[in-house]
């Protein structure tokens, strides 16, 4: 996520929809992909120049914790069924 520019989101939510989309209905964490998906459907939906650049950047960073802890608590499901 070092490289990750907080200005261009688009390619960060196309590689965390296609990871949400992965989890299949039978899986423990498709739940929280469901998560995943809701919140990057509304991220893509908001995605609009501003004026003022840090008014995307907060909503970016806000967007990308919320996946980055939801991502993390699908992955910690996958490790308990291990």
């Amino acid at each position: 996520m070092a490289d990750l520019d907080l200005g261009n989101l688009r390619p960060w939510l196309d590689e965390q929809e296609n990871y949400a989309r992965s989890i299949l209905p039978l899986d423990p964490a498709f739940d929280v992909a469901q998560e995943m998906l809701v919140i990057i459907a509304a991220a893509r939906e908001g995605l609009r120049p501003s004026a003022d650049s840090t008014a995307n950047f907060v909503q970016n960073k806000e967007i990308i914790e919320q996946l980055g802890t939801l991502r993390g608590k699908a992955e910690n499901v996958f490790k308990g069924m291990r």
